[in-house]
């Protein structure tokens, strides 16, 4: 069976637990905030989490995870068939990620534990995540219901994830809540909301911050 390590306060975790779900794999998960402990280095090289333990061994980085989950289960397929299709699917992920979700990152100690932020990287960080924004609006499909197509696939789960992180931070620390000024992504979170996978996956890791008071 496969195990999920992480903390659940993390929207990467959720990401590949939303992901489990949908495929209708069976795992378990494991509390683990990232560290820099020798005994965690020797799972997660980095330090970070999620990753998963497998009987083959373990995996980290999401977007690696993502291709395994594919490949052991592949229906119901999370990615294109057509090769072009998948590409485009996982360039949409790696824009949320990197410019959206990344663009946040340097505000996460502010915005979830209420640790000090200076101007510089508030002035920084706000344009950054709107051109991420910019660029999920045109490169993503928010008219046949799913970000890359008629169908869900990871992209789907990791931009929802992405952009509910951002989100905390932007409404936080700018009070800007950039998703309800971008009606088509406002409404396309609502469609994803009615999946049972990513809905589950969220329940999880927003009762966990709700327990420590950061949402």
């Amino acid at each position: 069976m496969i195990k999920l390590v992480g903390t659940p306060l993390s929207n990467y975790v959720a990401t590949v637990r939303a992901s489990l779900l949908e495929k209708g794999l069976e795992f378990t998960e494991i509390d683990q905030m990232p560290v820099q402990e020798e005994s965690h280095l020797k799972s997660s090289p980095m330090g970070k989490v999620p990753y998963i333990e497998t009987d083959k061994g373990v995996l980290t980085e999401v977007n690696v995870i993502f291709d395994y989950l594919e490949d052991i289960a592949p229906s119901p397929a999370l990615y294109p068939k057509n090769a072009w299709e998948r590409a485009k699917a996982k360039e949409i992920g790696r824009i949320s990620e990197l410019y959206i979700d990344g663009a946040s990152r340097p505000l996460t100690k502010a915005a979830y534990f209420g640790e000090a932020v200076s101007d510089q990287v508030k002035e920084f960080c706000r344009p950054e995540i709107q051109k991420g924004v910019k660029a999920i609006l045109r490169l993503g499909n928010f008219q046949d219901g799913f970000i890359a197509g008629k169908e869900l696939t990871f992209s789907d789960i990791t931009t929802y994830f992405q952009i509910g992180f951002a989100r905390v931070c932007t409404t936080k620390i700018y009070d800007w809540d950039f998703v309800s000024e971008n009606r088509p992504i406002a409404d396309y979170l609502c469609r994803l909301e009615g999946n049972r996978s990513i809905n589950q996956a969220a329940k999880v890791m927003n009762d966990s911050l709700k327990n420590v008071g950061i949402i």
